[in-house]
Order: structure tokens, then C-alpha cells, then sequence
């Protein structure tokens, strides 16, 4: 009885086991009419690549066209600093291939991964090698561009250039069909050269002179003639690619050459490099280049991890299967050369052979395939024609399946969790015409963690594995192939062959329906519904078509989400998606609408559209998102940098969609500062998309801003069209100012004459009066900081580099108003990663407006137009040369990126690093960057250097309003955040060893640690070691308590830099972008003087510090924004037009005047931003001036009408809500 109770359970277990293996996703299923052929089969694996560290044996070279047949192109390598010394200046033209041998010159750039392989095949023995089994050969040479660079070692330019030359002409006389130059490797990685492309196409420009006169003096033509390529980039390859375009434009030489452009691609961004060829040729059409030139991803794998995760190779080798078909199919001018067929035993998450030696008399049987070899190998017996089965981008599987004379092959390849595979081959008599009644023989391979896979199981001698074989009779001329239980990764394929050989296949006739990969299913309101959820920190109630929301206080994005059951949803066809949200809780909601793509980053607006609205207790509004028109790749392309682009593409909203795959829908409250309930109704589509204006034909749109930085295609009030314009302006202005000279019950620093007179102590204070938070100007008068952030002139500076073709009339260099070229350093996301060459339009407008003396006579009417629009804070950034004329209250900013500009034509007031000496934590990253570490002893030594930058300006400056230190730091998005950065970063980060510290005084062993966090570190110096943070639950009370310490030391230290250098002077705190959490806010309100906070809302009326803390309060950024004057972008905040804009100016600054605890508003910013962005893309119309300084009237006016009465709103005498 207990036998049979046993095999009982045993039989359980197996069924168990057996459902869970089944019951994770459904089966790959296909039926297939192997009748229907769509045309020849790609040969996919015809384009092959060689090593760059070791040598590959000649043998490989054999192997690869046994196994592959011959390649049509194979890439070479060849280092420069191998084949020439720079310390003899002598060639050793068949140099030993792999060999690194400057490893003890300190001085010379390694420009290598690291790894030395020594061995006997000379350079010459494998290029030969090489082109013998390959029609064509490509030759990528590099090396000693960074020493060049950084003019060490005495290499020069005319040095790599003829070194270039020899190498080149040397090469082709060892390999006669060697055909292309890969000119250098992946420019921008520090590990190999580092540079720009500025300084990148210095080399290539050298390259292709050199090509030019090795083809003339070996008299080269035709076929035999060298063509030269790049620029061999990875990464961003679209910014790349366009800085390369933009470059190769630019100059001038009429010998210059392109003949083929070449990338690497390392990602499994399917569908991005399915569709790469659209996006290069796009491009290529905005600089009117000729596109008839082959495109190379001359290295490229889907699952690019680290050196040495040996199990990653069976990854590679299914995403390669992917990769290189969808690629063929929708890309078929790219030719992909995957990354690698050899390379160093410690990196064999890419590669197709390893093991076995490699020298020079290594034969080909003694080399072995490892999976992704295999799977390439499968590839290759796809042959003559391809057998039309569905398959899409989005999906975890793709089946492909061909058929020749002699036999059909399927293959299955799963992505996802283990599943069953089973596979209908339909109509087999019609293919196989003398099949009759007879059978097939299906052989059957496999690979996976345990088949084909030499990487899991050393002991296979390599290449594909045979499972079974067997012979089938077909059923009513079917047959059906099953796999049960193919693992992630796995590849199955099978190779059916007939006893008998009949008639020759006919050519193809079935026509394949359209490509259907990106289709998804329309929006259904009601299933949304259905599936919505609540977000962490938030709570949700369904009633039918009503969802009802409450949300908690917190720092992160709480509310609603609707998302499709699987996949996506398909918008198009739709104007927009509406929302009908009432404020159902006590206070005013500031709530948000958002639609997202996959990878949607909300912080820079990509992928996502928004809308936001502010709603009173009791009160609804319908909220809309537009779904907006598709964008052509070419303009894609040539809008990129720019977050809100021109056309009908861009609407009131915040952002943009691709409507074909919408993946997920919210309503949330952007860091609530309170807790809040609200409903969601009538959620639902409409409308018809809008069709955009904008000309398709390059040149017909490009450039398409003017010499001023306005839009060329498009008028409206106010432009500006001629230099006379700007004169005219300025008189009228100069009227207008007279006329409004200023509030008459105002002093000198814009403090209230008509109000209290208390204590003067000669610089300005905070106090409360009348249970008010108050300024106190130098005088002892009441003062309410009324003021604009950045009042410089370069407002609207604007990047050029890989965007020239935008712009008309641009100065030449040393011509007039080229003084206004400057370069930036700051690029914290966005197009550009290390800074670009700018032009300052509105510098430029100021010196058109008020002559050679433009500085004097901007900051003069700057001061006389901030009192008489009833302003009296020149805010954070604002320019030294206006503020330290000292008729206006200004703040200083300190140890910000934003900062203030330098007086200079082209300054941009942006820097790329604050750090100084001291460190950030390297995993607390995002937003403007890293945050600071306030545990490195220099951290407080970098804010004393940068206060004490103000000495003999601020500090001691009565005028000097206090200062700012930092700007919308990383806090994070909860209370653990931060210090689960801190214990994900190394073990020298400071704030990581005082962290530990804490914690060895609280628990004394490790064990008791590890019993309190559920881990197991053998030791302090392990967990010290250990970037695996705990589970933020089991360590919440610890991760808490340094947060806590982490923010008391940042506000101590801050507050102690301003005191120690400026003893009077006010610390206006950090800044911090909307609402963090409350520790937070408390430890800032324990120290700063002013805690201050960028606060992008309808209103401010509610606003109060957590736990009733009294503390006076600074807006220190907010505004509103519209598109009717020739801007992109209507800002974080965007309305409908400017009279709506001046209406919610009014209103914003009215309820903060209403709020005891704030004691001022600055509006960010005095200038637009230019019309093509700054370095991070924003283009916003957020300026009190347009970037030809003429002023927007109706926000004027209100300024004005809220201005003039500030005191008496302020004090209660004035109760106008108009």
C-alpha cells in the first residue's frame, strides 16, 4: 500500500511538473501551406566578422566557408600600432596578430579591451587567409588617434597619415580583393579613442585622402578600386551618424569621399534596427547626400552584458535569428555582420567558435562551434525558397520555414518562458510532387542549455546537435512537428526530406499580406476599465465606467493606470483620448493625464504625451491628449534635440506618441502634497487626427529659422521681420516704459514705503508680520519677492553641432556677430552627450537692437523694465553684468548646473559637472545628475570654494537677496531610495562607509544584520564589497534613518558654507523640483533661512510645509505657456493662447501672495528659450520676452495688474480678484 501511495505521488509530481513547464505561456503554434513561397530565401549569415583581440587561426577561415559557405564580405582588423613603432618609427608589416606590445608604456593609449592572447599568426598569413574564403574584404584600421590627440609619443597628424596610407596600400597588395576601409572604431568610447566628431573627421578626412592617393599610384579601378567608410560609431548611432553627415557636409574639399557608412548596433531594440535603413536614409536626405552608398552594421549583437557571462552566448544565438530577419525584411539595403566568429576565451557571450588553439598551423577540425555558430549554421540550410509564415517584432517567438527541391526545413525559436512548440506543414504534396504515399525523413536539431551548446557543457565537441530522426508518413498531406518544453533562448529546427525527388519547385507566385508586426488592438474604453490598477501609494474603487482614486502623500507619480491585456492599443485614426476627472477631496488638484509608448521617460518628455489641469474641491473637467499625426522619419530625424517640434505634430500637450502602440494610460498627481481622492469618467476616444503642413521635401523646409532664431514658415503678432522692426520696437518700448515707470509706494530695492517701517540692519532678513512670512529689504521695509529667473542675454542660445542645416544665415567665423558662436559644456540628456558648438540669437538681437554699446544698454533698460512691470528680483542665474549694477534685488546660485552665465557674447550660463573635488554617489543617479556625496570631507571645502567665488560681489552685497545652493536635486522617489543608492555604489564611496559604520554601531555583528534584512553577507567588508542592495521592506527602518542623515548633513553643510564666507547672508535652500517627501522638507526647513521649491501649478493656495512647520517659502520656478507666437512648445505648464497665459500668470502669483508662508514667486525664465532648444532639447515659450527681446504685452499686463497692488494683496488691503 505505501509502494502505491508512493508512485501515486511520484505520478503527481510528474504531472505537476509537467503542467508548470506547459501552463507559463501558450505554444508556439503555426499551420503552414508549405505551398505558398514568397521569394528567396535571404542568406543572412553572408557577412561575417573577424576578432579585434585574438587571433583567429587561419584554419577559421576555412571552417567558416565549410560550414557557411564563402562570405560575401569579411571584416578585418588591422592596429596601427602593431604595424608601426613609435618609438623606432620602423613597420613590421606581418606582425604578430593579438600580440599587445606597449602594455609597459605608461604613456601610450592602451585603446583595447584589456586582454593579451600572444600567438604566431602574422598579420599578412590572416589577411590572407581571410580574402582566399571571402569575395570581397573589409579593413577597419585604428590606433594611435588618441595619442595623437593628447600629443604624446610624437605622432602627429602627418604621421597617422602616412602610417594610414602604407598600412593601406601594404594590405591591398597581401589581399587583392580587399575592397573597403573602416576608418578607426567606436570614436566616442573612451577606452578606445574618446573623442568628438569634430575631432573624429579630422582622422577620416585624412582616411579618405589617404585612400584617394593609394587608388591614383596603384592605378586602382573598378571593382579593384578602395572605397572608404564610416563612422564605425555605436551608442546613439542616430546622433552619430547625423554628427557625421553634418561633418562630411561641412567640408569643403571636392576629393572628399563616403563610399559606404558603417555602425554598431549592441541592444535588442528589435524593431529599432529593423527599420534602421529608413531612419540613415532620411537623414541623408536632409544634407542632400547621395543614398545609393551600402549600409554596414559592421558589429552587432542583440544581448550585449559584460565580459564574461559565458551563459549569455545561447541568448545571442536566438536574438541573432531575430535580429538578422526582421532586419532583412524591412531593412534590406543594411548588410549586418555579426559580432563575432572568434574572440578571447574570457568573452563568449557573442561568438561563434572558441576552443582549440589558434595558431598558425591549427586545422579546422580542431576549432569548435558554440550556439550562436550553431544557430547561424541553421540558418544557412534555409534555402532557395522562403515559405510565408506570420511573425511579428513585438512577439517571444518567430517560426521561419523554406523549402528547396530536395526537402523543407522549419524552425522555431522562443523568446519567452518554456513552452510547447507544435507545428502544422500543410499542401507537402504540392511541393513534393512525387511524394505519393511515401514518407518523409525528419531529422531533427536542437539548441539549448544542454543541445549544440558548448559553453554549458564543455565536453561537446561542438557544432549542431542531431536529436532524432525518424520517417513520417503524412497524413492527408500534413504533418505535424512537435517540441515539448522548449526552454527561454531555445532553437528548434527540423529538416524534412522525401524518399522521392519530383519536378523542380516553380518560382513563387503567393504574395505575403502586409507586414502586420506593429498592429494592436483599438482602444476599448470598457476593457480599460476592467484592467485598471492602482499605483503604490494610491487606491482604487471601480462603479461601473467610474474609477475612484485616492492617493497619498509621497514623492512619486500616484493614481490610475489603464493598460491594454496584452501588447498595446492602436489610437490611430483618433484625435485624442479624453478624460473626464473630478476633484472629489478637500483640496485643489493639480492632476495629469498621460499616454504612453513602451519606454515612455516622463522627466524628458519622450514617448509620453501629457496634460495637466488644476481642479477645485467639488469641481470636474473633461482633460484631453492628442494623438497626433505620424511624423515621417526624415523629419524625425531632423528634429531630434528639440522637445516640442513644428507642424501640426505638436500640440497643446506636453510631449508626443507613436498612436500605433499605446501601452499604457494614467491619471496621477505629480508628488502630492497632501492626500487626494478624485474620480475618472468618460474615458474614451475621438476626433480625427491632424495632418500635418509641414513640407516632406528637404528643401522646401530646411533651413527653416531665420537670422533672428524665428521660424521662416510661419507669421504671427509680434515677429520680427527686418533690423527696423527691432529699432521700432525698442522706441515703442521706450514709450511704454515711461509711461509706467514703477509702483509709487516702492523703495529702492522695490520694498513697500507704505507699509511697516522695522529693524534696518543693512541686508535683507525673513520675518512674519501679522502672522505673514515676510523679506526685509536693507531699509527695514517689507519686501515680497516678485522676480524672473535667468535674467540674462542668452536665453536663447541654441546647440548647432549635427543641426546646421536648420539654420539660414548663420555668420561666418570672425565676421560679424560671430562673436556670439560660444560652447557648451553642459548636456545632462538629450542629443548631445559632451556639449556642442552654440549660437546665441538673442545676443545677437540685443546688439541688432541697441548697437555696438548692447551690454550697457541692455542691462539699463533691463533694470528700468523689471520696476515697471512690477518686478523687484532679478532670480536664480541670473547675468553678473546686470545684477551687479545694483538697482535691483538679485539672488546668487551656488553649486548648480544651471548657473549664472558668463559675461561674455556667447556665454550659456550651463556647466557640466558641480562637484569639484569631491564625489557624487555613483548610483544615485538621475534628473540633473548624481547626488552629491555629503559624507567626502571635500563636499563642504567645493560649496565654501563656490560661496566664496561671490566675495567683492554678493557676499556682504546688500542688494544680494540671499543665495541658492543646488537645483532640483535626486532625492528620489521614496524614503529608501537614496540609500539603497548609496549601498548599490562601491565600497570607497564615502556615504557607503559611514553608512556601514552606522549600521556595524547599531547591530555589532554581521549576523544580526542579516537576520534583520533577510540577507546574507559573510562579513562587513562583503556588504561593503556587495552592490546588491536589501529588500526595501526588511531595511525600510535603516535605509530611513540615513536618509535622514544623509539630508541633515546636505542642509547643515549648505547652511554652514553661506555662513562661514556671508554671515548675514540669507541660505535660500535646494530648490527642490515640486514636492519631495517630508523628512526631506523638514531637515531643509531645520536649515535653510527660505526653503524653496520649483512649483509648476495652476495655484500654490494650498501649499503648506509637512507637520505644520512655520517656515517662509520661495517659488522658485513656475510658468505658462502657448503656441501662438512661433514657438514649439507650450511649456510645462501650456495654455491655450497668451491671453489665457497672462490670466494664469495673475493667478498663480494672486494665490501665492495669499499663502501665509510664501514670501516670493520667480517665474522661470526672462528670455524664451531658443525656438530649437537648448542643449537638453527644452524650447519652451516661457520668456516675459520673446528671443528678439520684444516683451509679450498681455503677461506684461499682468505682471502689472498683480504687481502694482503686490503689498496691499499681500497685507490684505486689496481683496481685487480680477
Amino acid at each position: 500500500m505505501t509502494q502505491r501511495i508512493s508512485l501515486l505521488v511520484l505520478l503527481q509530481a510528474l504531472l505537476c511538473i509537467a503542467s508548470a513547464q506547459g501552463a507559463g505561456a501558450p505554444p508556439i503554434t503555426r499551420t503552414i501551406d508549405a505551398s505558398k513561397t514568397i521569394g528567396a530565401f535571404p542568406d543572412l549569415v553572408r557577412f561575417r566578422n573577424t576578432s579585434i583581440q585574438k587571433a583567429p587561426a587561419p584554419a577559421l577561415a576555412v571552417l567558416s566557408e565549410r560550414e557557411y559557405g564563402k562570405a560575401k564580405i569579411t571584416k578585418c582588423w588591422l592596429n596601427l600600432d602593431e604595424m608601426w613603432d613609435y618609438r623606432t618609427r620602423q613597420y613590421t608589416f606581418n606582425y604578430p596578430v593579438g600580440v599587445h606590445k606597449y602594455d609597459d608604456v605608461p604613456d601610450k593609449h592602451p585603446e583595447t579591451w584589456g586582454g593579451v592572447s600572444p600567438t604566431n599568426v602574422g598579420f599578412d598569413d590572416y589577411l590572407r587567409a581571410f580574402g582566399k574564403h571571402s569575395d570581397e574584404i573589409m579593413l577597419t584600421i585604428r590606433r594611435y588617434e588618441r595619442d595623437v590627440l593628447d600629443g604624446k609619443l610624437g605622432v602627429t597628424y602627418d604621421d597617422w597619415k602616412e602610417i594610414f596610407k602604407t598600412a593601406v596600400t601594404h594590405s591591398k597588395q597581401v589581399c587583392p580583393n580587399l575592397r573597403y576601409i573602416e576608418v578607426c572604431n567606436e570614436y566616442a568610447l573612451s577606452g578606445f579613442i574618446g573623442c568628438t566628431a569634430e575631432e573624429y573627421y579630422r582622422f577620416y578626412r585624412l582616411a579618405y585622402q589617404a585612400v584617394n592617393e593609394v587608388n591614383a599610384e596603384m592605378k586602382l579601378t573598378g571593382k579593384d578600386r578602395l572605397l572608404v567608410g564610416g563612422p564605425v560609431s555605436t551608442g546613439d548611432n542616430i546622433k552619430k551618424l547625423n554628427l557625421f553627415f553634418e561633418n562630411f557636409t561641412l567640408d569643403p574639399s571636392p576629393d572628399k569621399r563616403m563610399d559606404f557608412v558603417s555602425w554598431h548596433e549592441y541592444h535588442n531594440r528589435y524593431g529599432d534596427t529593423a527599420h534602421r535603413e529608413a531612419q540613415v536614409r532620411s537623414m541623408m536626405a536632409l544634407y542632400d547626400l547621395p543614398q545609393d552608398v551600402p549600409f554596414f552594421i559592421t558589429e552587432h549583437d542583440p544581448y550585449h552584458p559584460k565580459a564574461g557571462a559565458r551563459e549569455y552566448n545561447l541568448i545571442n544565438a536566438a536574438g541573432l535569428v531575430k535580429s538578422l530577419y526582421f532586419a532583412n525584411r524591412h531593412s534590406p539595403g543594411i548588410s549586418i555582420f555579426p559580432w563575432v566568429q572568434y574572440h578571447i576565451a574570457e568573452i563568449q557571450t557573442r561568438f561563434m567558435w572558441f576552443n582549440g588553439p589558434n595558431e598558425s598551423d591549427t586545422t579546422p577540425d580542431e576549432l569548435h562551434m558554440l550556439p550562436i555558430g550553431c544557430s547561424m549554421k541553421l540558418l544557412t540550410m534555409h534555402k532557395q525558397w522562403e515559405i510565408a509564415v506570420e511573425n511579428t517584432i513585438a512577439s517571444d517567438e518567430i517560426v521561419l520555414a523554406s523549402v528547396q527541391k530536395d526537402g523543407l526545413v522549419v524552425e522555431a525559436v522562443n523568446y519567452g518562458s518554456t513552452r510547447d512548440v507544435q507545428l502544422k506543414i500543410d499542401q507537402l504534396p504540392k511541393v513534393f510532387t512525387a511524394l505519393g504515399s511515401g514518407k518523409l525523413r525528419v531529422v531533427k536539431y536542437q539548441i539549448d542549455e544542454k543541445h549544440s551548446n558548448r559553453v554549458a557543457n564543455p565536453d561537446y565537441p561542438g557544432g549542431i546537435q542531431k536529436v532524432s530522426e525518424r520517417w513520417v508518413q503524412p497524413e492527408g498531406g500534413s504533418i505535424t512537428l512537435t517540441q515539448p518544453g522548449l526552454t527561454q533562448h531555445g532553437i528548434v529546427f527540423w529538416q524534412l526530406s522525401p524518399e522521392k525527388v519530383g519536378e523542380p519547385l516553380p518560382k513563387p507566385t503567393y504574395v505575403a499580406p502586409a507586414a502586420t508586426e506593429d498592429k494592436q488592438p483599438t482602444f476599448n474604453a470598457g476593457e480599460a476599465i476592467k484592467t485598471a490598477k492602482a499605483t503604490p501609494n494610491a487606491s482604487i474603487e471601480r462603479d461601473g465606467s467610474v474609477v475612484r482614486v485616492q492617493v497619498t502623500r509621497c514623492e512619486s507619480r500616484p493614481g490610475v493606470i489603464f493598460e491594454p491585456a496584452h501588447g498595446g492599443w492602436d489610437m490611430t485614426g483618433f484625435g485624442y483620448l479624453q478624460a473626464r476627472v473630478k476633484n472629489t477631496g478637500k483640496h485643489t488638484l493639480n492632476v495629469h493625464l498621460v499616454m504612453d509608448n513602451p519606454g515612455a521617460d516622463r522627466t524628458t518628455r519622450t514617448g509620453c504625451v501629457i496634460q495637466s489641469t488644476s481642479i477645485r474641491p467639488g469641481q470636474s473637467e473633461v482633460m484631453k491628449v492628442p494623438v497626433d499625426a505620424h511624423m515621417p522619419d526624415l523629419l524625425k530625424m531632423a528634429f531630434r534635440g528639440m522637445r516640442g517640434k513644428p507642424g501640426d505634430y505638436q500640440t497643446d500637450a506636453s510631449g508626443k506618441v507613436a498612436p500605433t502602440h499605446v501601452a499604457r494610460i494614467s491619471v496621477y498627481v505629480y508628488h502630492p502634497g497632501a492626500n487626494y481622492s478624485y474620480e475618472v469618467s468618460e474615458l474614451r476616444t475621438g476626433g480625427e487626427p491632424a495632418a500635418s503642413k509641414l513640407p516632406t521635401d528637404p528643401a522646401k523646409l530646411f533651413p527653416m529659422i531665420d537670422r533672428f532664431g524665428q521660424y521662416m514658415h510661419k507669421d504671427w503678432a509680434g515677429k520680427t521681420h527686418s533690423e527696423k522692426d527691432l529699432i521700432n520696437q525698442r522706441k515703442q518700448e521706450a514709450s511704454d516704459l515711461a509711461d509706467h515707470p514703477g509702483p509709487a509706494q516702492w523703495n529702492k530695492y522695490g520694498g513697500w514705503l507704505g507699509g511697516p517701517k522695522l529693524e534696518a540692519t543693512g541686508r535683507f532678513r525673513v520675518a512674519k508680520w501679522r502672522d505673514k512670512w515676510w523679506f526685509v529689504d536693507p531699509d527695514g521695509r517689507l519686501f515680497w519677492s516678485h522676480g524672473l529667473v535667468r535674467v540674462t542675454w542668452s536665453c536663447g542660445y541654441t546647440p548647432l553641432t549635427g543641426r546646421r542645416l536648420l539654420f539660414a544665415d548663420l555668420p561666418k567665423p570672425d565676421a560679424p556677430f560671430s562673436e556670439f558662436y560660444g560652447q557648451s559644456t553642459w548636456a545632462v540628456r538629450g542629443l548631445y552627450d559632451r556639449g556642442a558648438t552654440t549660437y546665441n540669437f538673442s545676443g545677437a538681437n540685443l546688439l541688432r537692437k541697441y548697437g555696438p554699446d548692447w551690454p550697457e544698454a541692455y542691462a539699463d533698460v533691463t533694470h528700468r523694465r523689471m520696476r515697471s512691470w512690477g518686478l523687484n528680483t532679478l532670480a536664480n542665474c541670473s547675468q553678473p553684468a546686470i545684477y551687479l549694477k545694483h538697482r535691483t534685488p538679485y539672488t546668487a546660485t551656488v553649486y548648480s548646473l544651471d548657473s549664472p552665465p558668463e559675461d561674455t557674447p556667447g556665454g550659456t550660463g550651463y556647466v557640466a559637472t558641480i562637484h569639484g573635488d569631491s564625489r557624487a554617489i555613483e548610483a544615485a543617479s538621475g534628473g540633473w545628475g548624481n547626488f552629491p556625496d555629503v559624507f567626502d570631507p571635500g563636499f563642504k571645502a567645493t560649496l565654501k570654494k563656490e560661496v566664496a567665488q561671490h566675495k567683492g560681489k554678493s557676499v556682504g552685497d546688500p542688494w544680494c537677496l540671499g543665495y541658492f545652493l543646488g537645483n532640483e536635486l535626486t532625492w528620489g522617489h521614496d524614503d529608501t531610495w537614496l540609500a539603497t543608492a548609496v549601498l548599490k555604489s562601491p565600497a570607497d564611496q564615502p556615504a557607503k562607509r559611514v553608512f556601514v559604520d552606522d549600521l556595524k554601531a547599531k547591530y555589532q555583528s554581521i549576523d544580526k544584520l542579516n537576520a534583520a534584512w533577510g540577507t546574507s553577507h559573510k562579513s562587513w567588508q562583503a556588504l561593503l564589497k556587495s552592490t546588491t542592495p536589501p529588500a526595501a521592506d526588511k531595511a525600510r527602518v535603516d535605509l530611513v534613518a540615513f536618509l535622514d542623515k544623509t539630508a541633515d548633513a546636505y542642509f547643515r553643510q549648505c547652511r554652514e558654507a553661506v555662513k562661514e564666507i556671508d554671515p548675514q547672508g540669507l541660505y535660500l535652500g535646494c530648490r527642490f523640483a515640486g514636492w519631495a517627501n517630508e523628512r526631506i522638507f523638514l531637515a531643509a526647513a531645520k536649515y535653510s533661512d527660505v526653503v524653496s521649491v520649483n512649483r509648476y501649478a495652476a495655484s500654490v493656495a494650498d501649499l503648506r510645509l509637512p507637520g505644520g512647520v512655520d517656515k517662509p517659502v520661495v517659488i522658485g520656478e513656475f510658468h505658462f505657456g502657448a503656441l501662438d507666437r512661433g514657438k514649439f512648445h507650450g511649456t510645462l505648464r501650456p495654455v491655450a493662447d497668451q491671453n489665457a497665459r497672462a490670466a494664469a500668470y495673475e493667478k498663480y502669483v494672486r494665490s501665492a501672495l495669499e499663502n501665509p508662508l510664501i514670501v516670493g514667486t520667480h517665474w522661470h525664465q526672462f528670455g524664451d528659450q531658443a525656438t530649437t532648444g537648448r542643449d537638453d532639447g527644452e524650447n519652451f515659450q516661457n520668456g516675459f520676452v520673446d528671443v528678439c527681446d520684444t516683451p509679450y504685452i498681455e503677461t506684461i499686463q499682468a505682471s502689472r495688474r498683480i504687481g502694482y497692488p503686490l503689498y496691499e494683496i499681500r497685507a490684505g488691503q486689496n481683496t481685487d480678484n480680477q
